[in-house]
């Protein structure tokens, strides 16, 4: 894992108990940008990394960010989902990347190659205007 100042390797390594962690080079100094803009609070991660077992097990998608490395799923402290998204909107390797809201409390960060919105909502999946996926996957 590349050094950071405020996320260690265990919270981004996969939770699965395998101990992989093969971080995308961009996503930790976006991580840090996004606490820097957050006003230097907590960002706590709920997920990063996930190894092909544990994303199955977690019903994640079959070419989901995390398995490349390239996300974080996220909580910052004292801020609602609508500032968490509002503030990843400012890191560009986010607003050039994905950004996804769910109901359950947390927000997901990648820094994937196209722009990607979403929300999940009562365990439904909906493309938010502007989305990459909604161009990506609209008949």
């Amino acid at each position: 894992m590349n050094e950071s100042r405020h996320f260690e390797t265990a919270e981004m390594q996969c939770h699965c108990g395998c101990g992989e962690c093969d971080l995308d080079q961009r996503l930790l100094p976006a991580l840090e940008k996004l606490r820097a803009l957050a006003g230097d609070v907590p960002i706590f991660v709920d997920c990063a990394y996930r190894c092909a077992q544990h994303n199955a097990e977690a019903r994640g998608v079959s070419k989901s960010a995390h398995l490349q490395g390239r996300a974080a799923d996220i909580r910052i402290a004292g801020k609602s989902l609508d500032e968490m998204f509002d503030l990843a909107e400012q890191v560009e390797e986010f607003r050039d990347g994905g950004i996804g809201v769910y109901d359950t409390g947390f927000l997901h960060v990648d820094v994937r190659v196209f722009p990607a919105r979403w929300a999940r909502v009562e365990g439904r999946y909906v493309g938010l205007k502007g989305s990459g996926l909604l161009k990506r996957w609209s008949p």
